[in-house]
């Protein structure tokens, strides 16, 4: 059964290589979060916003982006659904100016049977394909998923 929790809000510091841990896989090896994050730049002038989800703790290269330099007007948000967080990813924000705030919510399921393997980021930022797809379902044996 899913458990709907508010993940996390930060106020981000200032600078785009200053990465702060929005969101973290930390279920035990069969859970996943599927989240919804949003930024709000308060300031009056453009911010550029940084996404990453990464497999290693404060290490982030540059295949881990899903946004990369993202304009967000002064006084308006962001907002991107659809992001899974399985255990043992971190999801990273940052931003070139402070005044900008980052709140991640969203769900926290089981996954029966299967460990979620691999996350492969496409180009552009447009979102992730999972190639551990066939671990899900009760072929997973079969699939050569353990």
């Amino acid at each position: 059964m899913a458990t709907a929790v508010v993940i996390n809000k930060e106020d981000l510091p200032a600078g785009p290589l200053t990465y702060t841990e929005l969101v973290k896989g930390d279920g035990g090896g069969n859970y996943v979060k599927a989240v919804t994050i949003t930024l709000c730049n308060r300031n009056s002038s453009p911010a550029s916003i940084r996404v990453a989800l990464t497999d290693a703790p404060n290490i982030i290269a540059n295949k881990d982006f899903l946004e990369y330099d993202l304009q967000i007007f002064g006084k308006n948000t962001f907002e991107r659904s659809g992001i899974l967080v399985p255990d043992g990813y971190f999801l990273y924000v940052s931003s070139s100016l402070a005044k900008v705030t980052a709140t991640a919510w969203g769900i926290k399921e089981y996954v029966a049977g299967a460990v979620i393997a691999e996350i492969n980021i496409t180009n552009g930022g447009t979102g992730y394909v999972d190639k551990s797809a066939k671990c899900y379902n009760r072929y997973a044996r079969r699939n050569g998923c353990w």
